[in-house]
């Protein structure tokens, strides 16, 4: 710190000594006031200066103070504190850092000068720190301010900046706290403009930017020179229009961002971000010219590298546009898996880390590589998604959904188990559904329940409660289930089927379910084979197994193609059958066996057949199942045997 105030010190001097030689060159009238040293003149002037935004002749007014007061009074003082807060200025305004630090050696400087400093040395302090992007530092430094606040105007100025602080910081909690203190002053007209945009900027930071472009738009319309001159800010209303979908108007203010400021790192951002703004508007030609003038205007900067990326992105997919880029003296467009992968290695760890990620992962889900493919499980696991930025998450998205989505279910499982979270945060509902029925497939049910769940609390949309109430039901939970189903406002056909499907599994009594078949009739399909199952079902507790078997012989062709996969239906079946044995109705059983066996020949239907077969005297048709039956070790099959034994002896005690 003090060789940098010493550095300041030095270049003050020699620009101080530089500028009295040359007065005292041309100096002819004692009395001209440009010459003679008026600090109160010149303080006055560069004060009012500063106010005006002439921030360069400010400085001019300052530094000729600093440059003449050899007793270091409080015109000193007062200059080089007024010099510290132009610098500030000026760095906030081309966003230049170096501006910032200088600032801060001054205020430094300032301290040591004085017994005493007040509100505005550590709110000034404050918010250097936060346009230098330490928002810790800045909130302790603001919280001192307010304790050094003597009026409500330098109470609310230190509160807004508090508010920021906080709100970058991600700290609702102080938000919420300082933000009642606003809601109960007496607010200038200046702070009220200030206040539009910082609740433009909490909604901002909740994700709620339709919300958040009300008041960020009014600022634009109403205030646009505070926008400009704090550029970091006008962006922060044009990505608000951006991500609402706005982006004709986003396209808009990205142009005048670029045009109007003089903040480099801000007008990078806004070159990239206007790109991807023609891209989303589907004019892919003029998207490429934006990346392609940034790479060539700033190639150094990390936006350069990232527009790299993109292009390289696009030029996979079009071979005329590769051509083209491969034609340039850029020697990332000539190897640009190689540039990838070397971005990915080198900043890994970096903001440009997860933009080459997007790139190799595209690349390996096109691919077939098991080598490359265990390399990108490894590159997600090592990744914290939470930490992820909007705009790298948008850009992971845009390049790996369309190969996710077709992705065999297998690579899906082994994809998504490497990182859960990865996925949970980055990628939308319909991936993250899709990723659902994958772990389905991969017999992942605990995997499949967490990220259903996940999906139902995070959209808490009436189809996702359902699939999370029809995962706990498949999983065996139905008392959850059902809690989950109270949740379900538009109650529709797959509601009712699940709820009857939770009662029936929980063995609850017909009387229960059997109102809702009847309410449902309208709800769903009149050839629902769920359902049909469930009125076999009703049919079979209520003792009428004539209306069972006519529901059956009239869906017999659909029983037959969904018996294996509905466990319902196998449960009516069932049911069905073991009454049917029960009541001696041999005939009926048989016909039941004949239209699901051929799909599912399992031991309880074999004997079944067997038992029927036997009792109908069929001897020689039982006989042909008999070696099947006797393959089987349960206690039905052991019954079937016993029966048709018994067949056997009765007829030779019959034939005697």
């Amino acid at each position: 710190m003090i060789v940098k105030v010493i550095t300041v010190l030095l270049s003050l001097l020699l620009f101080c000594n530089g500028f009295a030689a040359s007065n005292n060159a041309t100096v002819k009238n004692k009395g001209d006031e440009l010459f003679v040293y008026k600090p109160k003149v010149w303080l006055k002037r560069g004060m009012y200066q500063y106010k005006i935004g002439s921030y360069n002749t400010a400085l001019e007014y300052f530094l000729k103070i600093l440059a003449k007061d050899k007793n270091k009074d409080d015109y000193y003082k007062k200059a080089l504190f007024m010099l510290a807060k132009t610098y500030m200025k000026i760095g906030r305004k081309i966003g230049d850092k170096q501006y910032l630090w200088q600032a801060l050696d001054l205020l430094q400087l300032y301290f040591n000068t004085v017994k005493n400093v007040g509100w505005d040395f550590y709110y000034t302090k404050a918010h250097i720190y936060e346009n230098l992007g330490f928002y810790d530092k800045s909130l302790d430094i603001y919280r001192v301010a307010f304790l050094k606040a003597k009026n409500e105007r330098q109470q609310i100025k230190t509160v807004i900046g508090i508010l920021r602080s906080a709100v970058y910081l991600k700290r609702p909690d102080i938000v919420d706290e300082y933000y009642i203190l606003l809601s109960t002053s007496n607010l200038s007209k200046e702070d009220k403009k200030e206040l539009e945009f910082l609740k433009g900027l909490i909604l901002f930071s909740k994700g709620k930017y339709k919300e958040a472009f009300k008041y960020f738009f009014k600022t634009y319309r109403q205030n646009e020179s505070y926008l400009i001159e704090n550029p970091e800010y006008y962006y922060l209303v044009a990505e608000d229009i951006y991500r609402k979908g706005d982006y004709r108007l986003a396209e808009q203010l990205f142009k005048r961002i670029i045009s109007l400021t003089r903040d480099k790192s801000v007008i990078r951002k806004a070159m990239l971000r206007l790109g991807d703004t023609e891209l989303k508007k589907g004019d892919k030609k003029l998207a490429v010219a934006t990346y392609y003038n940034l790479v060539t205007t700033y190639p150094d900067s990390p936006e350069a590298t990232i527009a790299k990326l993109k292009l390289i992105a696009l030029m996979e997919k079009d071979p005329v546009l590769k051509y083209r880029l491969q034609q340039t003296n850029i020697k990332a467009f000539k190897q640009p898996l190689r540039f990838v992968l070397e971005t990915l290695i080198h900043s890994r760890d970096t903001y440009l880390g997860a933009f080459a990620l997007a790139n190799f992962g595209a690349y390996v889900l096109q691919t077939n590589s098991d080598n490359l493919f265990k390399q990108l499980e490894w590159e997600i696991s090592l990744v914290f998604p939470r930490q992820l930025k909007y705009e790298q998450k948008e850009f992971i998205v845009r390049e790996w959904k369309p190969y996710l989505l077709k992705l065999s279910p297998k690579r899906l499982c082994e994809l998504y188990k490497t990182n859960p979270d990865f996925f949970k945060v980055i990628f939308d509902k319909d991936t993250l559904i899709k990723i659902a029925e994958a772990l389905g497939k991969c017999n992942e049910r605990e995997e499949r329940l967490k990220l259903i769940r996940y999906i139902a609390d995070r959209w808490k949309d009436d189809n996702d409660l359902l699939m999370l109430a029809e995962a706990l039901t498949d999983s065996k939970d139905f008392d959850e289930s059902l809690k989950i189903l109270k949740k379900v406002k538009h109650k529709n056909c797959k509601y009712y089927k699940i709820y009857i499907k939770n009662l029936v599994f929980l063995g609850r009594p017909v009387k229960e379910y059997l109102p809702i078949l009847r309410k449902i009739e309208n709800k769903c399909p009149s050839d629902d084979i769920e359902i049909k199952a469930y009125e076999i079902l009703a049919s079979i507790e209520q003792k009428n197994p004539q209306r069972a078997l006519w529901i059956i012989e009239k869906s017999k062709d659909k029983i037959a193609q969904f018996y294996d996969k509905d466990p319902v239906l196998k449960l009516a079946i069932y049911k069905t059958i073991s009454y049917l044995l029960a009541i001696n109705n041999y005939e009926g059983c048989l016909k039941v066996i004949d239209i699901v066996e051929p799909k599912s020949g399992n031991c309880f239907l074999a004997s079944a057949k067997l038992i029927s077969l036997s009792r109908l005297d069929k001897i020689d048709l039982a006989e042909a199942i008999l070696p099947k039956v006797k393959m089987c070790k349960d206690t039905m099959s052991k019954i079937a045997q016993i029966i048709y034994e018994d067949q056997i002896i009765y007829r030779k005690l019959k034939n005697e």
